[in-house]
């Protein structure tokens, strides 16, 4: 989580936070270091699968890999680490409508299948 911003309140003293992910949603954040809710989606409209790329993969080497491994390896060392909490399916309604996400499942068109495969291949990078 991100350390707090003064530009985080508005004028009203509302905490008010909009942040983009690493999938391209754009999220609205109302109480702070709670999950929010998504204002844009990339894929709302099918036509932009095609020329949708989600995140790159997570490196599994290198100063940044080597870094989150020893902060992981310090976490352990006074406590249980469990990192990647997000499933396949939670974040597939953050990409596109939530009811969207239903039809498409129970229609079982091409398209939330390739969905359904780029989050799982970027999940399973994560895990190795």
């Amino acid at each position: 989580m991100p350390a707090f911003q003064g530009s985080w309140i508005d004028a009203k003293g509302r905490y008010r936070e909009r942040r983009r992910d690493e999938w391209g949603v754009l999220w609205q954040h109302l109480i702070f270091g709670v999950a929010g809710h998504p204002l844009e989606r990339p894929l709302d409209d099918w036509a932009a699968l095609a020329g949708y790329r989600g995140p790159v993969a997570p490196a599994r080497e290198g100063p940044d890999f080597d870094a989150q491994r020893e902060q992981a390896a310090r976490h352990m060392d006074r406590a249980f680490l469990k990192s990647g909490w997000i499933s396949v399916f939670e974040t597939m309604p953050a990409l596109r409508r939530f009811e969207d996400v239903l039809r498409d499942l129970a229609s079982g068109g091409p398209e939330i299948h390739r969905l359904a495969d780029l989050v799982t291949e970027y999940r399973l990078a994560e895990i190795e």
